[in-house]
């Protein structure tokens, strides 16, 4: 009979051993495998919503690795929707979505992020980025002045904001 604390380790492991799988090509499919079993397969009942939503974020790893960017997107929209108060969650899809350049997408989880937390840089600076990506430079340079009126000595608020700061001609702040 397992237990709880067994059965979270467990979960754990496996999410481990897929991702370390998948990483190379060579055993891709095993790691794809045991992801699958953990967000969609028979592990899955016995996982909480944080261990799906992680093997989720790993078959979208592995989709943008074949360049499969709709699939890639599906499975990051299933793993927030499993624990979408997850900050840490937010931030990564944050990133994942900008990385793929859908930043419709990005702008939606930055704006759910910083309803979590509304001072958190990484919220300001995901909504920045995803507005570069849609060329709206003037809005990213707009909301990096204002997040760093409330927190001038965060650094890697200051190191983005010098990015618009740069492209809108102002040298002097970037």
């Amino acid at each position: 009979v397992w237990r709880s604390a067994d059965l979270e380790l467990r979960g754990r492991a496996t999410i481990l051993k897929g991702n370390l799988l998948s990483a190379k090509s060579a055993t891709v499919e095993q790691g794809k495998a045991l992801l699958t079993e953990m967000s969609e397969g028979p592990q899955a009942k016995g996982a909480s919503p944080a261990q799906q939503a992680e093997a989720f974020m790993g078959r979208a790893e592995i989709a943008i690795s074949a360049r499969s960017y709709p699939e890639a997107m599906r499975f990051l929209g299933a793993a927030v929707a499993l624990v979408p108060q997850n900050r840490a969650l937010r931030v990564r899809a944050v990133e994942f979505a900008i990385r793929l350049r859908e930043y419709t997408v990005a702008r939606e989880h930055a704006k759910a992020l910083l309803a979590l937390v509304p001072e958190d840089p990484d919220g300001t600076i995901g909504l920045a980025r995803a507005k570069m990506g849609t060329r709206d430079t003037l809005g990213a340079y707009t909301d990096r002045q204002q997040a760093l009126k409330k927190q001038p000595d965060n650094a890697p608020l200051n190191f983005w904001f010098g990015v618009p700061a740069k492209e809108l001609g102002q040298g002097a702040e970037a």
